[in-house]
């Protein structure tokens, strides 16, 4: 009969804050940057791990959480990169199917 394997937690890194740490009104770094509309939080995440965003003067890391009175900077590496996408937007009225023909539609 063999044993279950064991798991064990890795330790938490020495920076990291444990989640009851958190202050009243935080909320996490790449919330905050969405909400000042300067991308999606995905966009975020990508800045926060290249190094482009910086709290209080600190690059920031990921998971980083801010509260209103924190200081928040973005690189212009971020606005150059951000420059390059291009997003579509498409009006799709009731019945016009934009993909693969469905079952009893017209492609």
């Amino acid at each position: 009969m063999t044993l279950p394997p064991t798991f064990r937690r890795a330790p938490r890194p020495e920076h990291a804050a444990a989640p009851d740490a958190a202050q009243p009104g935080s909320v996490r770094l790449n919330k905050r940057l969405a909400d000042m509309g300067l991308c999606s939080r995905r966009e975020a995440d990508e800045w926060i791990e290249r190094g482009w965003v910086r709290v209080n003067g600190q690059v920031a890391a990921m998971g980083t959480k801010v509260t209103p009175q924190d200081r928040v900077t973005v690189q212009r590496e971020a606005e150059a990169a951000q420059a390059q996408r291009v997003t579509i937007l498409l009006h799709k009225p009731v019945g016009y199917v934009s993909g693969q023909a469905e079952d009893g539609h017209q492609p």
